[in-house]
């Protein structure tokens, strides 16, 4: 089965180890990556089949309340996705 992956993006590194928890008690899902991004925003990279992701970032979501920016959920990209999200990740150190 193909694996889906979503994001989910908040101000704080608290906020986001927060929604991580949750999302991981939630659903079975992996989280791939956290990345801070900088001015205190963290990306977190989740993966799974395509429910259990959708619930997760559902979960993660709620918990975030004022923090969140955004939340995306990606079912079953093409199969050169992950080497976009590892350029994006390698070019955001500097």
């Amino acid at each position: 089965m193909k694996q889906s992956y979503g994001f989910l993006e908040v101000t704080g590194y608290a906020a986001a180890l927060k929604c991580a928890d949750i999302m991981i008690k939630t659903a079975y899902i992996t989280i791939s990556h956290m990345e801070r991004i900088g001015s205190g925003l963290v990306t977190i990279m989740i993966e799974g089949d395509l429910a259990s992701v959708q619930a997760a970032i559902e979960a993660g979501i709620e918990s975030a309340e004022s923090s969140l920016l955004t939340a995306n959920v990606i079912a079953r990209p093409y199969e050169g996705f992950l080497n976009v999200t590892n350029q994006t990740k390698e070019g955001s150190d500097g």
